[in-house]
C-alpha cells in the first residue's frame, strides 16, 4: 500500500501557503507528436519535495483514464483522495 506522506503535505501547507511547489509544461491542444512523445511534464520547485511530481502525476493519470473509460461507454466512475 501507499503511506500517506503527512509532513510533507503540511510542510508544503506551511512554506507555500497550500501551493503546490510545481512547474507544469505540457504542448498546445491539437499538436501532433510522434508515439512516445511526451505531452505534459511536471517538476518540482524545491528540494525539498522531490517527491511531489510523481505523486501529482500518478493521480493525474488515474484522473484522465477514469474519463477516458467514460467517454468509452462505461459509467459509475467514483474519484477518491
Amino acid at each position: 500500500g501507499y503511506t500517506f506522506n503527512r509532513t510533507g503535505w503540511e510542510n508544503i501547507i506551511t512554506k507555500f501557503n497550500g501551493k503546490l511547489p510545481l512547474i507544469v509544461n505540457g504542448l498546445k491542444e491539437g499538436t501532433i507528436v510522434q508515439p512516445n512523445t511526451p505531452i505534459i511534464s511536471i517538476s518540482n520547485t524545491h528540494k525539498d519535495f522531490a517527491w511531489l511530481p510523481t505523486y501529482v502525476e500518478t493521480v493525474a493519470q488515474s484522473i484522465v483514464w477514469k474519463i477516458f473509460l467514460s467517454e468509452n461507454g462505461y459509467t459509475n466512475i467514483t474519484f477518491s483522495f
